[in-house]
């Protein structure tokens, strides 16, 4: 008698009972389509190909830092003076130094400064944001913030009451302006050379603080002693109609 074929056997099953054909048939349609090993030349299945790992190099974390250290490095001297002259101008004393971004967060900061006008020069940039990351590591913790009242806040934004209306020359303003002032804090006082912007500023309506502030300068803006009360009175005029 002759083995009976697989699909008769089936067939033979399915007579007597189809839900053991279906499951096996099931069983063998899934091995049927499991995927067939390589072949080699002696016809023996081929060992499956290791998969290839693509590797990238690790970037150290105080990788700008380690840049920074093949640059012209600056001095604790030279970092103060550049400190004092390039940013106290525009910020505060006590928000440099409660940064705490690390040498990556610094570099960034130097690109964003040069971006918005500041007076960096670009050979400048790598070695003051690796003073300013030593200076204030990011490990350490930043000092308490300096608090006020809130009339300390109210009052330095508090136009000054005048005892009488500005009547300054606005012309002769501008033109006191554009010698004086232009190079830092741009052509209209939109900022663009470096200073803080000057439109609207509350400083602007502080006569006594203005004048003050002129007198003496403030960081890299130098003191101009000599110059008159007509003369601020004439660049308040001029700057206060700036929009």
């Amino acid at each position: 008698m002759k083995r009976a074929s697989t699909s008769g056997a089936l067939y033979a099953l399915a007579a007597h009972g189809g839900w053991v054909a279906a499951m096996i048939a099931s069983v063998l349609g899934c091995a049927s389509r499991q995927p067939v090993p390589p072949q080699g030349e002696t016809g023996k299945p081929q060992p499956a190909a290791t998969p290839v790992i693509e590797r990238h190099p690790v970037t150290p974390p105080d990788a700008g830092l380690a840049a920074a250290s093949s640059a012209e490095r600056m001095s604790a001297e030279e970092g103060a003076i550049a400190e004092g002259e390039l940013c106290l101008s525009c910020h505060s004393a006590e928000l440099i130094q409660a940064t705490r971004i690390g040498s990556a967060g610094w570099t960034a900061e130097m690109t964003k400064m040069r971006n918005w006008g500041a007076v960096v020069e670009e050979r400048m940039s790598a070695p003051l944001a690796a003073w300013f990351a030593q200076r204030y590591p990011a490990e350490e913790p930043a000092p308490a913030p300096a608090t006020i009242s809130a009339s300390e806040a109210l009052a330095a934004v508090t136009p000054e009451r005048e005892k009488r209306p500005l009547r300054g020359d606005r012309a002769a303003g501008a033109a006191l302006y554009s010698k004086s002032c232009a190079s830092c804090h741009g052509a209209t006082g939109e900022g663009l050379g470096g200073g803080p912007v000057l439109i609207e500023a509350p400083a602007l309506y502080q006569r006594t603080q203005f004048t003050a502030l002129v007198r003496k300068g403030k960081g890299r803006m130098p003191a101009s002693e000599g110059m008159g009360d007509a003369e601020i009175v004439n660049l308040l005029a001029f700057l206060r109609a700036l929009h």
